[in-house]
């Protein structure tokens, strides 16, 4: 038996003994690790600015976790995602509107696609893959187009907000 057999059995059976707690066990190292590197890393202000980055994500998997419950697909999401955001940006900096107007017109715009992805599979008897492939190419093809290609920058139209790190004004 070679050295590299005996390792892969050896980490199998750690595997199978650890089990369900792998996971979490690998999240506390990694935790008490990243501690130990940065005293900033336990702050509390580190902790809000990271719940504040992979809020988008979590909205985003909370649905992607619905959609796959039921057997469908959705690859358009991120796209979709992708056009929102410019939309609110553009909205903020280049028509300079309110927040509240922002929100809906960027809601709105997310339910009409979602509405479309779903006519077009449910009335027009797409298959869900192709259906949001499609969408997919559409949204970023818009999102490109709305945004020149380039990025939007919005930490004037946000600041004295509260949506920023920066105190209010």
């Amino acid at each position: 038996m070679s050295a590299t057999t005996t390792t892969a059995t050896g980490l199998s059976r750690l595997r199978s003994r650890l089990g369900a707690h792998l996971g979490p066990l690998v999240l506390v190292c990694m935790l008490v690790a990243a501690s130990q590197i940065s005293p900033y890393f336990l702050r509390l202000s580190n902790f809000s600015n990271l719940l504040r980055q992979v809020s988008e994500n979590g909205i985003v998997a909370v649905g992607m976790t619905l959609v796959i419950l039921t057997g469908g697909i959705d690859l358009s999401v991120g796209s979709v995602l992708a056009l929102t955001n410019c939309l609110a940006a553009g909205l903020l900096v280049w028509q300079g509107a309110p927040l509240w107007l922002v929100a809906v017109a960027v809601l709105a715009a997310g339910a009409l696609m979602g509405a479309i992805n779903g006519a077009v599979i449910t009335r027009g008897r797409m298959e869900p893959f192709v259906a949001t492939l499609a969408m997919m190419s559409v949204a970023r093809g818009l999102a490109y187009l709305y945004s020149g290609g380039r990025p939007i920058v919005i930490a004037d139209a946000l600041r004295g907000s509260g949506w920023t790190s920066e105190p209010r004004s």
